[in-house]
């Protein structure tokens, strides 16, 4: 961290392995205490047994080469070469984080957002491509109006009656709920906008469960693939996954999904669901292009290994690794538009949705109870 102006900081270990955190200010002469951090106790690296390091890395490589589906679209990935590259410096590794370090340059070469390793609870730094963040949540007041806020959500509407919500991950298992609630508010609004530029991802069935709100009936939105044999080509069969319309109720108006290089993981497949109903559009830019349905590999030595493991694909077939999903109305913008009151791709999205809900009158309903729903809110 960046101490203050006129500060001190001071950050020790006690013999109870509890964290002391202090910030000493020069000019006030006073000192505050920081509880935050006593539970996080600075990782103390391991030592390693004879060959144990090798082992390791044996468990690790052997892993991937037989689950790493996307080793068949990575044909430039000479895994055998890398073997041979990195295995002979993991001989000299004392320590785990030695180690871990080790695994991650061989694994930054896969060049995959969802690698990852992570050692005595510290991850390390792996792959990163620069994705510019398409957004400024801090002038959604501006353009929107007052927003309601909770951890994941932030929702509002504008004076025009333009719906606003903002789904920032998908890691909150009470999301859904929430999401229905905000929804319920957005009862009589010429439009909707939902913002996931800012969400990395989570747990696809949350996705799967909002989205119902949209689908006029199950539809199809994605399909993947797991390796099926000892060769990197050897892929199984296509798999298919769907979402099934909410039981309860259906937001009907038009919706414009806005997208962006942030947009990554499950929020991928949440993008592909919402553009598969037929009155969503989806604005911004292409989206990260990575999402693996990894699993955490326990190496040892306090090492974790995040392995994905699938190859994902459109409708089409067609993988969107890297590439992204394409926005059917892309908004290019310079970086430096974006500031605390100005936000280009929402601006340009208002702008739109106004375009498109010109004629709108206020007694349409657009949230609708399904059948057999008895329209309580």
């Amino acid at each position: 961290m960046v101490p203050s102006r006129e500060s001190v900081v001071i950050d020790c270990e006690t013999s109870e392995s509890e964290r002391r955190f202090y910030v000493i200010d020069t000019h006030k002469q006073t000192a505050r205490y920081v509880d935050a951090f006593r539970q996080q106790t600075l990782s103390v690296p391991l030592p390693l047994e004879q060959g144990q390091a090798v082992r390791i890395f044996d468990q690790v490589w052997n892993a991937f080469d037989r689950e790493y589906a996307l080793f068949a679209v990575k044909e430039q990935i000479d895994w055998q070469q890398l073997k041979q590259e990195y295995r002979p410096r993991v001989a000299n590794a004392k320590t785990n984080q030695d180690l871990a370090e080790t695994l991650n340059a061989m694994l930054t070469e896969l060049k995959d957002l969802h690698v990852y390793v992570r050692v005595s609870g510290s991850f390390l730094n792996g792959y990163q491509r620069k994705r510019l963040f398409n957004a400024s949540p801090a002038a959604a007041v501006n353009l929107i109006g007052p927003l309601n806020q909770i951890k994941g959500l932030r929702w509002g509407r504008t004076q025009d009656q333009i719906g606003y919500i903002a789904v920032d991950t998908l890691s909150i298992s009470s999301l859904p709920d929430r999401f229905e609630a905000a929804l319920k508010q957005m009862q009589e609004t010429r439009g909707l906008v939902l913002d996931l530029r800012a969400n990395g991802g989570g747990a696809e069935p949350l996705a799967r469960k909002m989205a119902g709100y949209f689908a006029e009936e199950s539809t199809q939105y994605a399909m993947h693939q797991y390796r099926s044999g000892p060769k990197h080509t050897d892929l199984g069969t296509l798999q298919k996954r769907i979402f099934v319309p909410d039981q309860n109720w259906y937001y009907r108006g038009p919706v414009i999904v806005l997208q962006g290089e942030r947009t990554m993981s499950s929020a991928e497949a949440f993008v592909l669901m919402l553009a598969a109903c037929p009155h969503v559009t989806t604005m911004g830019d292409r989206t990260a292009g990575s999402s693996g349905n990894p699993r955490q590999l326990d190496a040892g030595a306090e090492i974790i290994v995040n392995l994905p493991r699938w190859i994902p694909r459109d409708v089409s077939g067609k993988s969107f690794d890297t590439v992204g999903i394409q926005p059917d109305i892309p908004v290019e913008v310079a970086p430096e538009e974006y500031t605390r009151t100005a936000d280009p791709v929402l601006t340009a999205t208002l702008k739109h949705l106004r375009k498109q809900t010109s004629d709108f009158e206020r007694t349409d309903a657009v949230l609708v109870p399904r059948s057999g729903n008895n329209g309580q809110q």
